[in-house]
C-alpha cells in the first residue's frame, strides 16, 4: 500500500492518506486577531475546504484533536464546533490543553477522517 502525501507546507505535508484514510495535521486560523469562537469558525470552515480538496469532507470526520492554549474558552469553540459538527455526525474528539502555538493563534486541530469513496 502506498502512501500519499498532500498539501507540501515545505519542512511537512498537511495530509497523508493510506488506505482510503486521510491524517491531516496543522489546521490553525489564518486570523490571529478573532476572539476564540471566531478562529475556531474560520478553522472548522478552513477544514472543509481542505476535506473537499481530498476527496472528502465534514461527514467523514472520524476523529479532531483540538489544542486549545485557554481552556477557559472552550465553550466559545463548542459553539462554533456544533455549527460544523451536528450532534447526529459529530466525530470524536480530544481537547488537550497546551501553553501556545503561535502569537494570538488560540487553537489548532488534527484530523482523522474517511475519503469520501470508502
Amino acid at each position: 500500500m502506498a502512501i500519499k502525501r498532500h498539501i507540501n507546507c515545505g519542512i511537512i505535508h498537511q495530509a497523508s492518506e493510506l488506505a482510503g484514510v486521510l491524517y491531516i495535521g496543522g489546521i490553525t486560523p489564518d486570523d490571529a486577531s478573532l476572539d476564540m469562537y471566531g478562529q475556531a469558525r474560520q478553522l472548522f470552515a478552513k477544514l472543509e475546504t481542505i476535506l473537499a480538496e481530498l476527496g472528502s469532507g465534514l461527514e467523514h470526520v472520524l476523529m479532531v484533536t483540538c489544542f486549545l492554549c485557554d481552556m477557559s474558552r472552550k465553550a466559545e469553540m463548542n459553539r462554533a464546533w456544533s455549527e460544523f459538527f451536528p450532534p447526529e455526525r459529530a466525530p470524536a474528539r480530544v481537547c488537550p490543553g497546551i501553553v501556545a502555538i503561535e502569537e494570538g493563534v488560540l487553537l489548532e486541530i488534527s484530523v482523522i477522517a474517511a475519503k469520501a469513496d470508502q
